[in-house]
């Protein structure tokens, strides 16, 4: 089956080195943006338990999927990516939006409510989780990628 026409499939060292090694995730999302990206694929399903991740990430228009439960096996992610990547390229309506493929089937889920869910589970305040995440990553961007403190103005 071919790729959907309406989307192409780049690795991130061929898209972007510098933001391999060394890099934290909410980086990533950040600079994708920055960068004119669309999405992120990962296999890492921690991801959507991280509240910093979750705060970059409704910062941004990204499409996150993440291939969950299919351990560092590149052919399983593949797969399981391959087998919803029609219905995930024809939804470009949520952004950000949040797509966790199982292989018993993909679950999209908002960006905001992940991090409501994070926020539960700490026992806190969405809001006042939403402002100290926030706070880390504009001093960390502030320091070391200031290019990106335009995704935080006006928000």
């Amino acid at each position: 089956m071919p790729w959907p026409s309406t989307m192409s499939v780049v690795r991130l060292p061929d898209f972007a080195p510098d933001l391999v090694a060394g890099v934290e995730d909410w980086e990533i999302f950040l600079e994708l943006e920055f960068r004119g990206g669309q999405g992120f694929v990962t296999n890492d399903g921690n991801i959507l338990r991280s509240s910093r991740e979750m705060v970059a990430l409704t910062r941004t228009k990204l499409m996150l999927v993440v291939t969950d439960g299919v351990g560092h096996d590149p052919l399983k992610a593949n797969g399981l990516l391959q087998v919803h990547l029609t219905d995930i390229s024809r939804d470009q309506s949520r952004r950000p939006a949040i797509f966790r493929l199982r292989t018993s089937g993909k679950m999209p889920l908002s960006a905001a409510k992940t991090l409501d869910d994070i926020a539960v589970r700490r026992k806190m305040l969405p809001r006042d989780v939403h402002v100290a995440e926030t706070n880390v990553i504009r001093a960390q961007i502030e320091r070391t990628r200031p290019h990106l403190l335009e995704l935080f103005r006006g928000r």
